[in-house]
């Protein structure tokens, strides 16, 4: 059940770190060699940040110090939707993965975000610096016995699927929008017509794109030197919206928003009530090859969707209301945990 806070819940910052100094003993009468030296006092664990306006800290949770915790992107989708359940993690430039309650997976020893590829054998694509194969079938093996998935690295091809107005459609209706000439197509294969099956999986409406069939194998080819590449949802009833073209257009699945980014910037879609938020948040999840960060924004999970504005993160509810809002140095949220960075540290929360 969808459990909803107050809209714009007060930022409450306040930190104390508790470090001690290494303390070590002196006797200039002795040779060096036979100074005693006490052991190093361990630092002690920093300290939780009292909590938000509104919000419970999680029983017993670890509070973590990674620079980043963003979703992970289900590479076998275009665009990317977010899997749930875990999130990948960067300290120090370099990318691991936790599960959701903390619990770390891999290590952060990735120079690339890590992404799920969706098989078994290898559904999370990191590669560890310096390259060690070892390492990625040591982790494999112990993520697979532990329920997770395996591991692999980047070098492995993926299929990935994405949804198509075909333009060159045999018989198509050039007056008017025809459902007919929907397509799906999935890397290494060519395009096919929608089944149930697509609406059931990635749920209505569908993020669709205009193409040309130019390539090999009548594959998709993005038609932008003729200006007819636009891209929208569709309905499976054949209805298309919104009105105006977008650069770009996220899954609903189950949810009530989706993202969509216009003129640069992202903003959500609500297919019950056809309002939408302002174009004004960033991209945070989602890795291209080619890319410099993160190229799409969040989907929404179990109502709510993670949001980043300025450089400030927060929570946008499916009525487009940050309920919490974008003042904090972070936020991750899985459907049922959030954390929230403040003053360097991450710590879980319950909404």
């Amino acid at each position: 059940m969808k459990r909803f806070v107050s809209a714009f819940l007060t930022v409450s910052l306040a930190l104390t770190l508790v470090a001690c100094d290494a303390g070590q003993g002196s006797a200039s009468s002795l040779p060096v060699s036979a100074v005693p030296t006490a052991a190093p006092t361990p630092t002690a664990a920093p300290t939780p940040n009292p909590a938000p306006a509104g919000l419970t800290p999680v029983e017993n949770a670890p509070v973590l110090q990674y620079d980043q915790i963003l979703p992970v992107g289900d590479y076998t989708t275009q665009p990317q939707t977010a899997v749930t359940g875990y999130f990948t993690v960067e300290k120090d430039g370099l990318w691991g993965l936790i599960a959701s309650d903390g619990t770390e997976l891999l290590p952060c020893r990735s120079a690339d975000p890590v992404q799920n590829i969706g098989w078994e054998e290898g559904a999370w694509q990191w590669t560890p610096e310096p390259y060690d194969w070892d390492a990625v079938q040591r982790y494999s093996a112990e993520l697979q016995a532990l329920g997770h998935g395996g591991v692999t690295t980047n070098e492995v091809d993926v299929n990935r699927i994405s949804y198509w107005y075909d333009l060159d459609a045999p018989g198509r209706d050039i007056h008017a929008f025809d459902f007919s000439a929907l397509r799906a197509y999935t890397t290494g294969g060519s395009m096919r017509e929608l089944t149930e099956s697509d609406w059931e999986t990635f749920g209505e409406p569908l993020p669709i794109g205009h193409c040309r069939e130019g390539g090999g194998n009548g594959d998709p080819v993005w038609p932008e030197d003729t200006g007819e590449g636009i891209i929208y949802w569709c309905k499976n009833a054949g209805a298309s919206f919104p009105d105006y073209p977008v650069d770009m257009a996220g899954f609903f699945r189950q949810e009530t928003i989706a993202p969509y980014k216009k003129d640069g910037k992202w903003g959500y879609y609500n297919r019950t009530t056809n309002d939408v938020t302002p174009c004004v948040y960033d991209a945070v999840f989602a890795f291209e090859m080619g890319a410099e960060g993160p190229v799409q924004a969040a989907d929404a999970v179990n109502g709510y969707a993670v949001v980043c504005r300025d450089g400030r993160w927060g929570l946008l509810n499916e009525q487009g209301v940050e309920v919490l809002p974008c003042a904090y140095d972070g936020t991750a949220w899985d459907g049922e945990t959030l954390w929230v960075k403040q003053e360097g540290c991450w710590q879980a929360f319950a909404l």
